[in-house]
């Protein structure tokens, strides 16, 4: 082994990675969560903020919940080891003079607000949000939320000013979100291949009561067990399992390595120099020379095996909201002045389609014991994307039209953040069990009402301006390809998000708050030479 790798970041993790694992198959107590978090924490309180937050990056999707009551064992241990990160980066090297700079002069403040869209907006959002909570009906759920969204913004605040102080830190963060990603595509393939061997019933019971129990406590365990989960489908006549890895459900796991895709493409990159060179290079290299290099063709090979696992999650609104990340493409080859790297994400996006034919192969070798295969199970489940009368999609309409009834209603404020349940006539603990507007905008609009959405809308605004700033400001480069690459990722989530609202899940959204921060940071590195 190359003692490179043997460092006290790579040993704190493997051991923490040991144990989670071990704990989440039921090999070892659920009390030894507490030793997970102490060697996580550990490290973080003594090690650089810098190698800190590598490390909280490489673990998001293995963080787990600590059982610290028998009543109260769903307290994720992300909230507190972020909060010990955002503490430490502030109070060091006298950061927080910095922070509260802006505040003491008018036009410094003005000028801080014109140059950062996303923090501008975010923190609207965040007061109109906490206004809403004298609509609602349920406070306590609303603060609930307010501190869960605050939590998660943290990242976003320690990602941004570590890659403002020194951009190249970008491709240490993206080295370790794509690990984490290769890590749950790994387990979800580990999954899929075991739910061929065991009866659906058996794994339905011991991922719902041992594994679900374990990662995320006896709560979310009942939810899965007794009102329903996103694990399995219908193709054809054939149950099938919806791979999901080791998160809760299938729609934040495809989320989570959507977002991770810019940092694959970096990461590749700095381990390729063909790679690198067709992104840098002053001179075209051709597409074909690129793809026959063997260790390119590898990684192709890699990239296949990860947009697979985005269809077998048999996610639909995925699927479909490939035609949003080819929208992107224009705004990165024209806008952003990046012609190369659109051509490069176009490819990525034809991989993905060509992946099809393989899930068509797949899908008809039965799972959990059948004995009848499907060959028609994944035309199927395309088809139902058309379908209106298949009882999901008729499920999402009827939900659609309660919620733009219930914004007609109160389009100001809506009917308060953390309050969604009240639209749908439930009550507030059906949140806990997934109960939204399935489409993000709707869901946001209906809470915090349209006021709240607009800032929403500034935000993805500030994201779509800071891309471009990147790429226009960088011109070949790694940053220009991380810029180009989140701002595709991000345009295939927003379609999804037309049907879904997972990204306020942990994972996901945490996912979603480090892209956010890199933007950011990059941009606050580039804003004073460039403006749009």
């Amino acid at each position: 082994m190359n003692r490179a790798y043997i460092t006290q970041q790579n040993i704190v993790f493997a051991l923490a990675f040991a144990l989670t694992i071990l704990i989440a198959f039921d090999f070892l107590p659920r009390v030894l969560a507490f030793a997970v978090f102490g060697l996580y924490g550990g490290y973080m309180l003594v090690a650089p903020v810098t190698r800190g937050t590598e490390l909280f990056v490489r673990a998001i999707p293995l963080f787990i919940a600590l059982p610290l009551a028998e009543t109260f064992d769903n307290f994720n241990m992300w909230r507190a080891l972020i909060i010990i990160l955002a503490v430490r980066l502030v109070l060091a090297q006298g950061r927080w003079r910095k922070i509260v700079k802006p505040l003491r002069n008018r036009t410094e403040l003005f000028h801080w607000m014109r140059t950062n869209w996303m923090e501008t907006f975010g923190i609207v959002y965040f007061i109109i949000a906490a206004l809403s909570l004298y609509v609602a009906p349920d406070t306590t759920a609303g603060i609930k939320r307010l501190i869960y969204l605050g939590n998660a913004a943290l990242l976003f605040i320690v990602v941004r000013w570590l890659i403002a102080e020194r951009r190249s830190y970008l491709i240490s963060l993206s080295k370790n979100f794509a690990f984490s990603a290769a890590v749950v595509v790994i387990f979800g393939f580990i999954q899929f291949l075991a739910a061929y061997f065991v009866p659906a019933w058996r794994f339905h019971h011991w991922w719902g009561s041992i594994v679900s129990r374990n990662l995320y406590g006896q709560e979310w365990a009942n939810i899965v067990l007794d009102f329903g989960n996103t694990w399995f489908s219908y193709s054809g006549d054939t149950l099938r399992l919806r791979m999901f890895s080791l998160f809760p459900d299938s729609h934040s796991f495809p989320m989570y390595v959507l977002m991770a895709l810019p940092a694959l493409l970096v990461a590749g990159a700095v381990a390729m120099p063909r790679l690198r060179q067709f992104v840098e290079a002053p001179r075209r290299m051709p597409v074909r020379t690129l793809l026959l290099h063997w260790r390119v063709g590898l990684a192709t090979a890699g990239l296949a095996v990860m947009l697979l696992a985005l269809i077998l999650t048999g996610t639909r609104g995925i699927w479909i909201s490939v035609v949003a990340a080819l929208c992107a493409l224009p705004l990165i080859a024209f806008w952003g002045r990046a012609h190369r790297l659109a051509g490069l994400l176009s490819l990525v996006a034809l991989l993905f389609v060509l992946m099809f034919p393989v899930y068509q192969a797949v899908v008809t070798f039965p799972q959990f014991q059948e004995t009848d295969a499907a060959s028609n199970a994944g035309f199927s489940r395309i088809r139902s994307l058309i379908d209106f009368s298949e009882t999901s999609n008729q499920g999402r309409v009827y939900i659609w039209r309660t919620t733009i009834e219930s914004i007609e209603r109160t389009p100001v404020w809506g009917v308060g953040i953390g309050n969604y349940p009240i639209v749908l006539s439930e009550s507030i603990s059906a949140s806990r069990m997934g109960a939204s507007a399935h489409n993000l905008y709707l869901h946001i609009a209906s809470t915090v009402g349209l006021v709240g959405f607009i800032a929403f809308l500034g935000i993805a605004g500030g994201v779509v301006r800071s891309a471009i700033v990147i790429m226009r400001r960088n011109g070949r480069s790694l940053y220009a390809l991380y810029a180009a690459t989140a701002l595709f990722s991000l345009a295939w989530i927003a379609g999804y998000s037309m049907t879904d609202a997972a990204l306020f899940d942990e994972r996901a959204l945490l996912a979603f708050m480090l892209v956010l921060g890199t933007f950011a940071g990059l941009h606050q590195h580039d804003f004073k030479r460039t403006s749009v």
